[in-house]
Order: C-alpha cells, then sequence, then structure tokens
C-alpha cells in the first residue's frame, strides 16, 4: 500500500519534470499569454510547480545552482509574461519550494533516492 510520502515524492518527481518542461515550451515559444484565457495554465500554480522542481532538483543532483538560477530565472519571465508579477512569483515559488522540502525531509532517503532515479529516468539527467 502506498505511503503519503511515496505518492507525494512520486508526485513532486513527476511535477519537476513537468514544470521544467512547461516553463521551457513557455519561455521558448515567446507568445505573450493572455492572462485568464481558457486554456491557460494558472501562473501561480506554474510558479509554486517551479519551486517544487527545484526543491526536487536540489535534492537529486543533475543541475549546477547556476542552470537552476538560470531555469527561475526563466520561469519568472515566462510567468511575467501570463501576467503574474515578479513578487507573486516569488511567492508562490517560494511556497512550492518549502512544500516540497518539507516532504521530500520527511519522506526519508529511500524514497528519496527513489523520487531522483524517477526524475532522471524522466528528464534523462544523469
Amino acid at each position: 500500500m502506498p505511503t503519503f510520502a511515496s505518492s507525494s515524492l512520486r508526485k513532486f518527481a513527476g511535477v519537476a519534470c513537468l514544470a521544467l518542461g512547461t516553463f521551457a515550451a513557455s519561455v521558448s515559444a515567446q507568445v505573450p499569454a493572455q492572462p485568464g484565457q481558457p486554456g491557460q495554465p494558472d501562473p501561480a500554480m506554474l510558479a509554486q510547480m517551479g519551486g517544487m522542481g527545484h526543491a526536487v532538483a536540489k535534492v537529486c543532483g543533475g543541475y549546477t545552482e547556476q542552470q537552476l538560477d538560470e531555469m527561475k530565472t526563466q520561469q519568472r519571465t515566462a510567468s511575467g509574461q501570463m501576467g503574474l508579477s515578479e513578487a507573486d512569483f516569488d511567492k508562490q515559488f517560494d511556497a512550492g519550494y518549502e512544500k516540497a522540502s518539507a516532504d521530500i525531509k520527511a519522506a526519508g532517503k529511500a524514497k528519496q533516492d527513489e523520487m531522483c532515479a524517477q526524475m532522471k529516468a524522466m528528464s534523462g539527467v544523469r
């Protein structure tokens, strides 16, 4: 039977890859989004997911601090194009980061290793 931590960490591994992929697509498209349009992602939720992905990447490795900082900057820019202020981005990003960090820490080493293996498999990070 899966535990909360196990399912949460699987979700965070998926979220990390999704967040990085979503923001990469948003930044590469360079098309200004109109907030509130049907089909547009919620930029606050994406900022939280970016924070979660950042927490997972810090634990699992595969990225330098400079790469993580560059991704966060790209995410902030993409969120701004979707109508989210920098202050709101930082607030949501930090909330996602803190939540994921706490859940990862509570899960223990074995679950962290499982999560990292899943994240690396999904993202191609070695």
